[in-house]
This record gives structure tokens, sequence and C-alpha cells, in this order.
């Protein structure tokens, strides 16, 4: 697992007072091109600058929670300059126990490794909490928690439409993977996740992230009830940046 920070600092005190400073906790810089765009388009925010620090590849969920705490700890120390600051906290669900897996998701097909990990949701959320308070309306900045049922693939594909009809519901990020195949044996696994992604990449040309995700982005900012009819995770996350509007 990729873990990249990205805190946005003043790096010129004569910015405009409507810019905001955004910190970011993702798995990867891929994911960082997203949630920046959900917090520019569907948010509304102007964001001024960002910098970055990165996990080791396979730190795990602990190193994640680690640097989320260092990150609310910068991002609750700015939160008393001028600037409007923003925090946004993402990690995929990975198919851990979430609300929108309960009935999708049939855990005795699981490894047994995957049936024992805790719900991603809950430490995340229990992060901030514990690090903030329980009494949101006074952490003194705008915070939303993305676990993306159950990677961020899900969304971006349920977005723009990029969903097969018919067959096995798809669990995992790539049919090629030992996991995938155990899980649907005897079938041959469907395109997972991240295959269809790269479909539909292919299909309206846009490989690079920047043009990709702002593409997505747009088509959720455009029609944001196409994909929450889709999956109640992006319902949760939409709806903390939805309430950045009523601080």
């Amino acid at each position: 697992m990729h873990l990249r920070l990205l805190g946005c600092l003043p790096a010129n005190p004569q910015l405009p007072s409507d810019m905001a400073l955004l910190y970011l906790v993702t798995e990867s810089e891929r994911d960082a091109v997203f949630y920046r765009k959900c917090a520019e388009h569907l948010a509304e925010r102007t964001i001024s600058w960002s910098s970055a620090l990165r996990n080791r590849k396979g730190d795990g969920s602990d190193a994640v929670k680690k640097q989320m705490g260092y990150a609310l700890q910068s991002a609750k120390a700015a939160a008393g300059g001028e600037e409007e600051v923003c925090f946004i906290a993402a990690i995929d669900n990975d198919r851990t126990p979430h609300p929108e897996n309960e009935k999708s998701l049939p855990r005795d097909k699981l490894s047994d490794l995957e049936r024992t990990r805790p719900s991603r949701l809950k430490w995340v959320e229990t992060t901030a909490t514990n690090m903030l308070g329980e009494n949101r309306s006074a952490w003194g900045l705008l915070v939303a928690l993305a676990v993306p049922v159950e990677m961020i693939e899900s969304w971006t594909v349920k977005a723009i439409g990029g969903e097969q009809s018919g067959g096995p519901e798809p669990h995992f990020s790539r049919r090629n993977q030992d996991k995938s195949r155990k899980y649907y044996h005897p079938i041959e696994p469907p395109p997972q996740w991240k295959d269809l992604e790269r479909g539909l990449r292919d299909q309206i040309e846009k490989w690079d992230d920047e043009s990709f995700y702002g593409h997505v982005v747009s088509a959720i900012a455009s029609d944001p009830e196409h994909l929450r009819g889709k999956s109640t995770s992006f319902v949760h996350f939409h709806d903390q940046l939805l309430g950045w509007s009523s601080c």
C-alpha cells in the first residue's frame, strides 16, 4: 500500500482570502488527483498549494493511522490562520465489512485473512474523532472521510456508466489475481474494477490521471445523483463535502 499525504501550505502570505489549504491522506498519487478534484469541483474549493510525504509500500493500516494522525495535527494547527483548512482522508474498503457490501459480498467466499479484517470505515472515523473530538462542529476545519466500496475504481467506473450488465459483481482489482480466481471458482472471474477502469480510459482516450479524473469528477458534478444511486459509500463522502458549504 502506498500512502500519500498532500498538505497544502500557504506559499505566499498575500494569497487571496478565498483560497483553501487542503490536507489529503490517500493510498497513492493517483488517488490524490481524484480527491483534490472532488474538493475543487464537488465542494467548490479553490486550493492554494501542495506538498507531499509517502509511506513505504506494505506498511499497512497502522501506518495509515499514523500518517492520518500527523496530517490531522498539521491541519488543526493551520486552522488558526486566515485561510480555510480542508482535510480529506481516503482509503479503499477492499472487502472489509461495510454497510454497502453487507448483501452483495458473501464473506464466506473470502480468504481467512480477509474475513477477519476489521472495518476500515470504523477506524478512519474513530481516528478522526480521537484526534478532533466527538463534536464535529467544534473541529475548526472541514473534514471528509472516504472509504470507497470496494475501491476508488468502483466509483470512477460507476460514475460514467462503465459497469458490465449481468454476471457476477466485481469485488477485486483485477480478474487475473489469485484471490479473484479463488473467489469466483469454478467460473472464470469477470473483469474487475481496475480492468473496467482501464477499458474506460481506452474508450474515452483519457489515459493520464489529470484528464481522466477531471472527466469523471465533471460527470459527477453535473449529475451527482447518478453515482449516489449506485454507491452508499459515495453518498457518505459526498454528504460530508456538501456539509462544507454550511460551515
